[in-house]
């Protein structure tokens, strides 16, 4: 399954990491959409989730 997960906030990072690492796991292809809105891109780096800055 092709899954597309934006994330808008930083809070949304926390809430949707393990569920990014559990589908990409399962063999599901997810892209990750991400605002650069305070420190959101940093933490993603951080966590080596790679993303699509819009």
């Amino acid at each position: 399954m092709r899954i597309v997960v934006n994330i808008g906030h930083p809070a949304h990072v926390h809430l949707f990491k393990k569920v990014i690492q559990i589908l990409k796991a399962n063999g599901h292809d997810v892209l990750v959409t991400a605002r650069n809105k305070g420190i959101t891109l940093d933490i993603m780096y951080k966590l080596g989730i790679k993303c699509v800055k819009i």
